[in-house]
């Protein structure tokens, strides 16, 4: 590699990905009731959405002619470890079973994504935001006596209207 590209390396900031909060608002987020110190402590890893679309396609004179389409929902999927005899995964199981008899305005919150960086470890600054966002499904955590040691752990699947980046 040339000195250049070398000291170009060394020179970026590169992202440390475990340095980042979560905060829940709205009226779900209101139902499954966690503050965002528990949510940002607990919280694994998100899986981010995709950014995808619904092509619009056509066969017209012999050609196949495409466009961009809608814009697809996001789903995302945020990986939790659990404490204290499964109160998260209780939460939101709670919360999933009671937005089946509530209108679509009362489950939906919203999700906002912080990081910092190395050199201001206390300054998060906005990343990503999704609203409208309603839980879809809760994985099971594993009951399992041979893995004594471990932390259990379930993963959160949300599908979201849109996103705003910073």
């Amino acid at each position: 590699m040339s000195g250049v590209v070398q000291s170009l390396i060394k020179s970026v900031n590169w992202q440390d990905p475990s340095k980042f909060k979560i905060h829940f608002t709205g009226a779900g987020a209101s139902k499954i009731n966690l503050p965002e110190h528990i949510l940002t402590i607990a919280c694994k890893g998100i899986s981010l959405a995709d950014v995808t679309t619904a092509p619009i396609e056509g066969y017209i004179a012999e050609e196949w002619r495409f466009a961009v389409g809608r814009l697809e929902s996001y789903q995302i999927s945020i990986t939790f470890l659990d404490f204290n005899n499964y109160t998260l995964y209780r939460k939101f199981s709670k919360a999933i079973q009671d937005f089946v008899r509530e209108y679509p305005d009362s489950q939906k919150f919203n999700i906002d994504i912080y990081t910092t960086d190395n050199f201001t470890p206390n300054d998060f600054k906005p990343v990503i935001s999704f609203r409208d966002c309603m839980l879809v499904g809760i994985q099971a955590p594993m009951l399992d006596n041979s893995a004594v040691a471990s932390i259990s752990e379930f993963t959160v699947s949300i599908k979201c209207s849109y996103s705003k980046i910073f």
